[in-house]
């Protein structure tokens, strides 16, 4: 897929919200324009340890925008190792499975996780997250799991168009494979709490 003079690009994650405050003043832009050049798009919310996850999910419910044939939502669980020893790995799980389930039963699609593979390995192997697929980051190498979508390579790609740098994120399978994932990630609602 060619965008404008960028090179080839299927999909992009747009920041949305964080915490209770932070909502990105270009994300409607950013949406409607990788929906007019052919780009799948997402939407994230960085989970914040400090605000209770109904204020966070009213500031992401109230920003956040999802289609069939859109990614799926994402959490973005990035806690430092001070934050959860100061708030306890327990109220980090139960923030992002309450954050979690309330999207999927409002939006009807069940999202994501983003994180890093220390988080993953450390904190996230508990069976109740076993149903979610996660978007990893990993610079160093290839996350070493099979339960990965999306896998963040890089944090210093380049793009005509933009002068920061941008993140590289790979799709675990082919295009036929993303396209059937896509279509998948939306639940009839007797299958949303399995």
């Amino acid at each position: 897929l060619t965008v404008g003079e960028n090179t080839r690009m299927a999909f992009v994650y747009l920041k949305a919200t964080g915490g209770v405050a932070t909502k990105e003043k270009m994300y409607e832009v950013r949406m409607i324009e990788a929906k007019r050049h052919g780009i799948v798009r997402g939407t994230y919310h960085y989970l914040s340890s400090q605000d209770s996850v109904d204020d966070q999910l009213r500031n992401f419910f109230g920003t956040a925008q999802w289609a069939p044939g859109d990614l799926p939502p994402a959490l973005d669980l990035e806690w430092s190792d001070d934050i959860i020893k100061k708030y306890g790995v327990e109220q980090m799980r139960s923030m992002a499975l309450e954050w979690l389930e309330k999207v999927e039963e409002q939006m009807r699609v069940r999202p994501i996780i983003y994180t890093n593979q220390t988080i993953w390995d450390n904190y996230l192997n508990d069976p109740r997250f076993k149903k979610y697929k996660y978007w990893i980051a990993g610079y160093e190498m290839r996350p070493d799991r099979n339960e990965w979508k999306i896998w963040q390579k890089s944090k210093k790609g380049m793009i005509s168009g933009c002068k920061d740098t941008i993140d590289i994120n790979l799709y675990c399978g082919d295009y036929d494979a993303f396209k059937q994932y896509l279509e998948s990630v939306v639940k009839p609602e007797h299958l949303l709490n399995q």
